[in-house]
């Protein structure tokens, strides 16, 4: 399976049937306020669909999920402070709702403004337990903060934890990254930089570059440079297979592989790079990520690592990167690459018996199970089929940095 074999007509059937899977499944799906695991994602698709496909019914259910995940933020938040999260609690649903409002599908200014003090305060909780993970940490209510309207008090709030952010850093002379947090032990890992987009330096790289494009006074420059330079020294040393690893010992690197994905391997950082290249205008920055992308492209079959079709780390998360950065540089080794995993996705994702989502989630423990967020289920695999149907370019994927 080389090309893509899949035409307009069959993009648009697995976009109907997803649709309708959601249809008849949402009452029954978590009613938690997670925007990547539950009910922001699924407003996001609908939304999307709608507009495409003039339905709506889909755009009517997109605007009733958003607003009844705003309806009960306050009570979910006093009950567990967790849930102020961006993966799983209601700071990504905050900037999915964010996203809506300013499609013009709802209007929901007002009812975030007390989220963006949670928000706040969240920051403050997790930074004192150094937890500055994306996901599940610090950095994602920085994320979320970056989304709201631009204003001279928000530009004071982004530039604390900015500030914040960077005093937690390791920094020498030529050196900047952050110690990758473990979170089996709740505890940070001195001298070891986690280079994953989900979780590690990359990603906080990429919201300190978006701070910078939202706020130029910032004057983040030089820090995002200094760290870009710095994942860049984790590179391989041998080429072959993958050009970066998940976590690098900085004392005592060593070659590793990583699969192929969003959440960590060389598309994570490459996308990271690209993000510090528009921040900073270091155009060779730019370059080392087109030059990563294409090393990528070339990864096919069991090199990849990939089982499953999920966004976060399978197919169809590698296919819409693919086809992302296809826009962006034209170059066609990388839409030959998206079409090669959009083409394994559609094959992946056919229903089974046992699974009505097909195979689009993997545990190692437990095999393919039944899957419906947009992180890891058959949401965010609608989504990247959308964006291949829409006329329009879709930014539904900077909810996860893309």
């Amino acid at each position: 399976m080389q090309a893509f074999t899949g035409t307009q007509p069959t993009l648009e059937t697995s976009a109907n049937n997803i649709r309708d899977l959601l249809m008849r499944s949402v009452s029954h799906l978590r009613k938690d306020y997670g925007a990547l695991l539950h009910s922001g994602g699924y407003s996001l698709f609908f939304y999307h669909y709608g507009k495409i496909f003039e339905d709506e019914r889909s755009l009517d259910a997109a605007a009733t999920i958003i607003e009844n995940v705003l309806t009960g933020e306050m009570l979910y938040s006093e009950k567990k402070f967790s849930s102020l999260s961006y993966c799983a609690g209601i700071s990504g649903s905050g900037w999915i709702a964010t996203y809506l409002g300013r499609e013009g599908l709802i209007d929901c200014d007002d009812a975030l403004t007390p989220l963006d003090t949670l928000a706040e305060d969240f920051f403050s909780y997790t930074m004192q337990r150094s937890n500055n993970d994306f996901l599940h940490g610090a950095s994602g209510a920085l994320y979320y903060l970056l989304s709201r309207t631009e204003s001279p008090e928000m530009e004071a709030v982004v530039r604390r934890m900015a500030d914040a952010l960077l005093q937690s850093a390791c920094e020498t002379e030529d050196a900047l990254y952050w110690f990758h947090y473990d979170f089996d032990t709740a505890q940070t890992k001195p001298g070891s930089l986690n280079l994953g987009l989900a979780h590690g330096t990359p990603a906080l790289m990429s919201i300190l570059a978006k701070a910078q494009c939202v706020y130029p006074k910032l004057g983040l420059e030089d820090k995002i440079r200094k760290c870009a330079h710095t994942i860049l020294r984790c590179r391989n040393k041998v080429e072959s297979g993958s050009l970066f690893g998940y976590v690098q010992e900085m004392d005592s690197p060593k070659d590793a592989l990583s699969r192929l994905g969003w959440c960590y391997g060389d598309l994570g950082v490459a996308i990271s790079l690209w993000r510090a290249a528009e921040a900073t205008g270091d155009l060779e920055l730019r370059k080392e990520a087109i030059s990563l992308m294409e090393h990528a492209s070339h990864r096919r079959g069991l090199d990849a690592s990939v089982k499953d079709a999920a966004l976060c780390h399978g197919s169809a998360g590698i296919s819409h990167i693919f086809f992302k950065y296809y826009g962006e540089t034209g170059l066609e080794s990388l839409k030959s690459a998206s079409d090669y995993w959009m083409n394994i996705t559609l094959e992946l994702i056919r229903p089974t018996d046992n699974c009505i989502t097909g195979r689009t989630c993997w545990r190692n423990e437990q095999g393919f199970l039944a899957s419906f967020p947009l992180l890891e289920g058959i949401t965010g695999v609608g989504l990247a089929i959308l964006s291949r149907l829409s006329k329009e370019k879709l930014d539904w994927d900077n909810c996860m940095m893309m």
